[in-house]
């Protein structure tokens, strides 16, 4: 089992129940893969043992590796359904950053031309299928880096904007009557935040991080939804936003090198007027929104490019949210160094016993096997978290 380190201050364990899950039986589940951050349109440092491989071939084999998790079975680690056959996934989740940002200095490309890398990979090359036997629906999400690419960067970019990975998301998960164009797509108005329900289970994915914008729509949505569902969040970004995120406070607000704020987040930051200030103000808030709200039991991003399962305790250290930070399978924290540690997510909720399993899926252990399987990493299980103290309302 991963060990979790809590503020001594804090001695809440019995709130969040954490608890194996050997004895939890096949139940009531949905099962779902998570990944983010493909960025098409660079090179990864090392793969198969070579050096400086177009990500298009990192990203397609891990897409080989997906399609094969049906016939795969979990490790016999105590968790959710362990060693038995992993059998139907009932949806997948990209968390964003299809295309890299268009720098001029990392030669990277257009946008359009990593949407159409993503839609070969990805969207006609998944193949997994529900329990029903459907094909299993893909979720996107945009990340930091295709919203730059939309909007513009501080830095010089060729060509200076490319919204089409933003269009592409937009028109594939919001599905508006008359699709998006490059020519009429406006971020300020055309967010990507939707829901999806899954065998009582309700999905809710967000623009980038659940800012005032995004809270308020989600205020809404969870409004109609039965008492007692539980909710998993999904989102680009950590709770613990990275202040050059926000808009900038100063000023026009607008992006420019001095500032170097990126307006990927429509919320402005509260209490500060640099990039690297704390965004501590902007998180209770979000915080407060979640201790509202108990029907959200967990928390899936990427951005960080690094593989994560942990709480998040807000910046007051007051309440706990299970949070999933996934890897990249180009641009790794840790598996860019060591392609051996290149993962994704397999999550297992189980709706009886009110648990969710969370396992780190190693696809590329041993680079020069094609016939080599999966392998495990880190696993945790979570009980469903339950409302703590009484939160202050925004």
């Amino acid at each position: 089992m991963l060990k979790i380190s809590f503020n001594p201050a804090f001695s809440t364990l019995a709130i969040l129940g954490l608890g194996l899950a050997s004895l939890a039986s096949a139940g009531n589940q949905v099962q779902f893969v998570f990944t983010s951050d493909p960025h098409f349109g660079v090179n990864r440092s090392v793969f198969k043992e070579e050096k400086n491989i177009d990500s298009r071939y990192a990203n397609q084999v891990m897409v080989e590796k997906i399609n094969h998790l049906p016939q795969a079975s979990f490790p016999a680690d105590q968790e959710l359904k362990a060693g038995q056959m992993i059998g139907g996934i009932d949806f997948v989740v990209e968390g964003g950053d299809i295309a890299n940002r268009m720098e001029v200095s990392t030669l990277t490309q257009s946008a359009a031309a990593s949407w159409k890398d993503f839609e070969n990979t990805y969207i006609k090359g998944l193949t997994l299928q529900t329990p029903e036997g459907k094909l299993a629906p893909l979720y996107l999400m945009p990340g930091t880096h295709d919203v730059s690419n939309a909007i513009g960067y501080y830095k010089s970019m060729e060509p200076k904007t490319d919204p089409s990975s933003m269009v592409q998301i937009y028109n594939r998960m919001m599905k508006p009557a008359v699709p998006l164009t490059n020519e009429n797509f406006n971020y300020k108005i055309h967010k990507v935040h939707y829901s999806r329900d899954v065998k009582g289970l309700h999905l809710v994915f967000v623009n980038i991080w659940p800012d005032s914008a995004e809270r308020a729509w989600m205020a809404q949505d969870l409004a109609n939804i039965p008492q007692g569902t539980p909710v998993i969040l999904f989102a680009h970004s950590a709770p613990e936003i990275e202040t050059k995120y926000l808009t900038n406070p100063n000023g026009t607000h607008n992006i420019n090198k001095d500032d170097k704020f990126e307006n990927i987040v429509s919320e402005q930051l509260i209490g500060g007027a640099k990039s690297d200030d704390k965004s501590s103000k902007n998180e209770r808030a979000m915080a407060n929104f979640v201790k509202l709200h108990p029907e959200i039991k967990a928390y899936f991003h990427g951005n960080l490019s690094m593989p994560d399962l942990k709480v998040w305790m807000g910046p007051d250290y007051d309440f706990m949210l299970p949070t999933f930070s996934v890897d990249s399978p180009v641009k790794g924290e840790k598996s860019g160094k060591d392609e051996t540690l290149v993962s994704f997510q397999v999550a297992t909720v189980d709706l009886d016993t009110k648990q969710i399993t969370v396992r780190e899926c190693q696809w590329n252990k041993k680079p020069l096997d094609k016939n080599a399987p999966l392998a495990w990493g880190n696993h945790i299980t979570f009980d469903f978290r339950q409302p703590v103290a009484e939160p202050v309302a925004e």
